[in-house]
């Protein structure tokens, strides 16, 4: 192989490796300090909306004001039309796939920041029809809330409503809407959406909840740094994907088993809880790269992935209760969508990483050498991870030994013992050797 061909090969090798190992976290940094409330209720022929803005979230609007920035109440009406025209831009409304545009505006008021009456469907009608605040209430201009009822017409009923927040001009990661999507059953869905979301299904079909979470799932691992890491460094001595069969399964029913018992509610809850998980993910990181770096029994690694999937299962846990929201009445296959996701986003992982080490280790450096420097690299990031989550898990509030706790810490124990009691089955299954059968001795008759 000549020199063109061999710089050819690292680039190749360096830029797979790369693309192995990239990820986009995204996280909402800035508190919400814009707070949307919305209800939705399809009736025979209209979407009625009650909408509760922020006055802040209006910015410098239409509504007039006097020389102090306080609105000038009792020449606010002919202005609320021309606010409503600007709120209906940046919130979407759809009917099967098909924005609807054309809107009557029943009412709009404007409401003091103490006003609670959208706490219940009942009170936000009532509000929003209800009597207007005195012309001489001093109300400033990004204070206070502006209720509108708004009638969108419709086809139907039961048809398949979304609703999407595209509020902008300086309002990034600064919104969080509350919707209450009440159905014609009289049910209600409740959803927190960011400013950044995209279009939420209201009511979804079975097929919209499965496609949803498992593309849910599957970016969801591409965006996990600490799985998508912990699954590269327990990859890296392996050549072969075929190898990596035993470690990967063991991991998938890990992170399967935990996933299915936080959605089946019996996950442990508490501001504890989440730098706890945050924190032992980081130790899994850490030990398995230690591991490669002093030699690694790949005979039993598949032990290690079953324990540390155990973890990681709680941090997909944490990502999915987030989801679940979005989920309406098909949770069962939202789940086992989120799951497949996530294998599926493995799977991609591993075909790229696995080929890109071959020809890492094959055309760089030796494979022994850079498994020691790569591995150091990923230890020494884990531990300042583990460092940084165990710090905050230490300002947080432990949990009280009361008879709820104490309930859920024996579930998890017998449930550890049972996963602890299959793993010693299974491993002395896999290190039973089987029994080569008896040659029987010649007669005379064949030693002829």
């Amino acid at each position: 192989m000549n020199l063109t061909q061999r710089s050819a090969f690292r680039l190749l090798g360096a830029a797979l490796l790369f693309l192995s190992i990239q990820t986009a976290v995204r996280a909402h940094d800035i508190p919400d300090e814009i707070v949307i409330q919305a209800y939705l209720r399809p009736e025979q022929t209209q979407l009625k909306v009650l909408l509760r803005i922020p006055l802040l979230a209006l910015g410098e609007s239409s509504l007039p004001k006097d020389g102090t920035g306080y609105l000038a109440l009792s020449y606010i009406d002919p202005a609320l039309r021309e606010a409503a025209n600007q709120i209906s831009n940046g919130i979407v409304l759809v009917e099967n796939g098909e924005r609807l545009m054309q809107y009557e505006m029943a009412s709009g008021r404007i409401s003091l920041p103490s006003d609670k009456s959208f706490d219940t469907f009942d009170g936000a009608i009532a509000r929003t029809r209800g009597a207007k605040i005195p012309d001489n209430t001093q109300v400033y201009y990004n204070q206070g809330f502006l209720d509108l009822e708004l009638n969108y017409p419709i086809r139907s009923r039961d048809a398949d409503f979304g609703m999407q927040v595209l509020f902008g001009r300086g309002l990034a990661n600064r919104t969080a809407t509350y919707i209450n999507f009440i159905r014609p059953s009289g049910d209600v869905r409740a959803f927190r959406l960011h400013d950044d979301a995209s279009m939420v299904h209201l009511d979804p079909r079975f097929m919209q909840a499965a496609w949803g979470f498992l593309s849910a799932g599957f970016y969801r691992f591409l965006d996990g740094l600490d799985h998508l890491v912990f699954v590269f460094v327990l990859a890296l001595p392996y050549r072969r994907v075929r190898d990596l069969v035993k470690p990967l399964a063991a991991f998938a029913a890990a992170h399967s088993i935990t996933l299915t018992a936080a959605a089946l509610g019996l996950e442990p809850s508490g501001p504890w809880f989440p730098p706890l998980v945050g924190t032992l993910m980081a130790f899994s990181i850490l030990y398995v790269a230690v591991e490669n770096a002093i030699g690694a029994n790949l005979k039993t690694r598949w032990i290690v992935a079953l324990v540390f999937g155990l973890v990681h299962g709680f941090g997909f846990a944490l990502a999915f209760g987030d989801l679940l929201q979005f989920a309406g009445g098909h949770k069962l296959a939202a789940l086992v969508s989120f799951n497949i996701g996530l294998e599926l986003g493995q799977i991609i992982i591993l075909l790229i990483a696995v080929p890109a080490l071959t020809l890492l280790f094959t055309q760089v450096f030796p494979e022994r050498a850079g498994s020691i420097v790569l591995s150091a690299i990923v230890a020494h990031s884990a531990w300042h991870w583990m460092m940084d989550r165990l710090a905050v898990l230490r300002t947080t509030d432990w949990p009280v030994m009361d008879a709820p706790t104490a309930l859920i810490l024996v579930r998890w124990l017998l449930a550890l013992t049972v996963v602890a009691g299959a793993v010693w089955f299974v491993s002395g299954l896999l290190r039973r050797k089987p029994t080569e059968p008896e040659m029987p001795e010649p007669s005379i008759v064949d030693r002829r």
